[in-house]
């Protein structure tokens, strides 16, 4: 059994809101997130290529940290609850909802075997959208502290 940690890709796309034209520019960057109650990780930056898309690798044991995931096994969290947020000059700007327990190590049904990506899908982008909503009821996350 191999001890190397899980990589995951974690891809998402984005488009303006009101002409559908890709969100590019060297003043976005997009964070990748699993939200937790106590303290979200930070799963990994990217700026956004031509076409609007983001991408990160991450380790599974980004999201599977805290001391008590440490001493046992199986609490380490298998299922991530993944969102993104776009900010320019190190300010959010977008917040996406959240996507709750996403299983990167899913067999694909077609090929059987596992493809260790996971395509959180195309954001419409709206400026300010998300930012202040909570994560209750409406999936979008709360302001960062």
């Amino acid at each position: 059994m191999s001890t190397s940690p899980q990589l995951i890709k974690i891809v998402a796309r984005f488009v303006r809101a009101d002409s559908g034209a890709p969100l590019t520019g060297p003043g976005y960057r997009v964070r990748f997130y699993d939200f937790d109650l106590i303290r979200d990780d930070r799963l990994g930056e990217s700026g956004l290529s031509p076409d609007g898309v983001a991408e990160v690798i991450c380790s599974a044991a980004d999201y599977q940290g805290g001391i008590l995931a440490r001493l046992f096994d199986r609490l380490k969290e298998k299922k991530p609850d993944l969102f993104v947020e776009v900010v320019e000059s190190d300010r959010a700007v977008f917040r996406s909802p959240i996507q709750w327990n996403v299983d990167p190590l899913k067999v694909d049904e077609v090929t059987g075997r596992i493809n260790p990506t996971v395509d959180l899908g195309t954001y419409q982008f709206r400026e300010g959208e998300g930012i202040t909503d909570e994560p209750w009821g409406l999936g979008v996350h709360k302001p960062l502290m």
